[in-house]
């Protein structure tokens, strides 16, 4: 913080209430007489946990598909594989 007066110094962690506004506008309170704006921290959690647990169903899902094209690529590599050695029979 530049003002020291009014807040503590260190390390401080947290949201930028004007950048927080624009996609949130529901936790930012408008500034006061002083200027000050403040933000309500109890909605936001429930909003991350949301957003986790839909990046988590996203990888699961990810994850799936992965192993299914893993599984294709092992058969088609086994197929090459036959395919080779069968026109190596026939050369011979």
């Amino acid at each position: 913080w530049i003002d020291t007066v009014y807040h503590d110094r260190g390390l401080q962690m947290g949201f930028i209430a004007q950048e927080t506004e624009t996609v949130i506008p529901e936790v930012v309170d408008n500034p006061g007489d002083d200027g000050y704006y403040s933000m309500q921290y109890a909605p936001i959690t429930a909003l991350l946990v949301e957003g986790v647990k839909e990046q988590n169903n996203s990888i699961v899902q990810q994850e799936k598909t992965i192993e299914e094209l893993l599984i294709i690529i092992e058969n088609l590599q086994k197929r090459i594989q036959a395919l080779e050695e069968q026109s190596e029979g026939n050369t011979l």
